[in-house]
C-alpha cells in the first residue's frame, strides 16, 4: 500500500482500489492541512502575545522617562530602580 501511495505499482489496480487510494490520500491531505493551520494559528497567537508584551514594556519605559524627567524631580532611587531599558535624560 505504501508503494501505491507513492504512485508506484498502480498498473494492476482496479477502479475501486484506485478510488480507495484516492480517498485515503485526500483524508491524509486534509489532516496535514488542518495540522498546518493549527500550527500557524498557534504561532500567530504567540507572536501577538509577544507584540503586546513588547508594547507594554515600551509604554512602561516611556512612562519612566517622563517621570524621571518631570519638573517635580522624583526621588533619585525611583529613577535608578526603573527598568534597564528606560532612558535617563537631563
Amino acid at each position: 500500500m505504501n508503494r501505491q501511495l507513492n504512485g508506484e505499482e498502480l498498473q494492476g489496480s482496479t477502479f475501486e482500489e484506485l478510488q480507495k487510494l484516492e480517498d485515503k490520500l485526500e483524508r491524509g491531505l486534509i489532516r496535514v492541512s488542518k495540522t498546518k493551520d493549527e500550527r500557524i494559528i498557534k504561532q500567530i497567537s504567540t507572536l501577538k502575545r509577544k507584540v503586546q508584551s513588547l508594547a507594554n514594556e515600551q509604554r512602561q519605559s516611556s512612562e519612566s522617562i517622563i517621570i524621571c524627567n518631570s519638573s517635580d524631580h522624583p526621588p533619585q532611587d525611583y529613577c535608578e530602580s526603573t527598568s534597564d531599558t528606560s532612558l535617563k535624560l537631563g
